[in-house]
């Protein structure tokens, strides 16, 4: 039972707006710490999991992108984009 712990500390990071990343690491750690794993294992744990979804790597990657185009105007550029099509015809796309 006590290898749940790990349910109520993401609850309570979630609900408290902790860092997402943290709160499910700490979460991880307690529950290894829980099932009895030493230090080592919990940690070969993390890097198999890591190394089995090495695509979500990809998407670490791209928010520095996204946050970066949004910072210089992105959304702005969008909706300019979109009024202009508004004013769009056949005739005139082709």
């Amino acid at each position: 039972m006590g290898v749940l712990i790990g349910v109520p500390i993401v609850v309570l990071g979630f609900a408290l707006r902790f860092n997402a990343l943290l709160v499910v690491t700490i979460a991880g750690v307690a529950t290894g710490i829980a099932a009895g794993l030493q230090t080592v294992e919990i940690v070969s744990a993390f890097g198999k999991a890591f190394a089995d979804n090495r695509y979500m790597g990809l998407i670490w990657l791209t928010l520095p992108v996204i946050a970066l185009l949004e910072r210089n105007g992105l959304k702005q550029q969008a909706r300019h984009l979109i009024s202009r099509l508004h004013a769009a015809t056949t005739g005139r796309v082709l």
